[in-house]
């Protein structure tokens, strides 16, 4: 019989580098639970069908869990019952995962839905992305806007749950405040004109912007710093929609609101008329331009 590889992490001896694993944490305490090997990703592996957990498959996926014993639990399924060992986080003793056999040598692993995440997940969490800023890919972001144009200076006026407010020094005319817009936004997002696509919206002030290149985190975390708050709490105006500034209540700026909520998703609904304005890129192009 063949002796069973047992990778380890801390060695250098598999040729294993920082850089090409993939770590997940606890999306409870935020503390590393489990590190894949290179090239490994949580979504490309199986799920089990009863429970829609993750399969870690000893025999075929390098992987290391740091993680303590939990609870044994009976749990019933259509067609009888199921033995779990528990396996919980070593810091806050959330259950992470769970085996069929009390051994850490179990050929199977399953990891619960929802229990462990990337740092952009946690990320998400904690910054709690508005709905106005939206993942349209890995790497495409949609932002719903508000302009105001022939302001005294191009500003980033507010970040709530249905608009990014945005002031131009421009007049709507001709492509003017358009033009400042683009201009204002590859400063704040720190990005090339080539990675911005500017639509209409659902009324004259209203756009769409088409980030490629970032996430939904990146983009909010630059749009907060430009308005140059340490955080942007909400409050409620008169209209019902939550605004984000200085003097808000602390209820932080992923409250989502009914109206807020509704109106975004009818802006994204009923904003597909892009007029005179450029089309949104396709997905081929947003996934390979440079």
């Amino acid at each position: 019989m063949p002796k069973r590889a047992t990778h380890t992490f801390e060695s250098e001896k598999d040729g294993l580098h920082e850089d090409g694993l993939n770590t997940y944490f606890c999306m409870c305490c935020g503390e590393s639970v489990l590190i894949l090997g290179p090239g490994v990703h949580l979504t490309s592996l199986p799920r089990r069908r009863t429970d829609g957990a993750t399969v870690l498959e000893r025999s075929s996926t390098v992987f290391k869990l740091n993680t303590k014993s939990g609870e044994r639990k009976i749990i019933r399924r259509a067609k009888g019952y199921e033995r779990q060992f528990r396996l919980n986080c070593w810091n806050c003793d959330v259950p992470m995962c769970y085996r069929c056999e009390d051994s850490a040598e179990a050929p199977l692993t399953y990891v619960l839905p929802e229990a462990m995440g990337t740092q952009a997940d946690l990320y998400l969490q904690l910054y709690q992305v508005p709905p106005c800023i939206q993942s349209t890919g890995p790497l495409s972001v949609r932002l719903a806007l508000e302009v105001t144009p022939e302001q005294p200076k191009k500003a980033i006026t507010h970040v709530n749950n249905a608009e990014v407010g945005v002031a131009v020094c421009a007049p709507a005319r001709e492509g003017l405040a358009n033009a400042e817009v683009l201009e204002l936004m590859v400063r704040v997002l720190s990005v090339t004109r080539q990675q911005l696509q500017l639509s209409r919206g659902v009324s004259t002030k209203s756009r769409f912007l088409l980030v490629s290149g970032m996430s939904a985190v990146d983009v909010f975390k630059k749009l907060r710093a430009s308005v140059e708050t340490d955080m942007l709490p909400v409050s409620t105006p008169v209209g019902g929609i939550p605004t984000v500034g200085p003097g808000a209540d602390d209820a932080g700026p992923a409250a989502t609101a009914g109206a807020a909520s509704s109106v975004a998703r009818r802006q994204w609904e009923m904003g597909e008329d892009l007029d005179d304005l450029a089309a949104p890129p396709s997905i081929k192009q947003q996934t390979f331009r440079n």
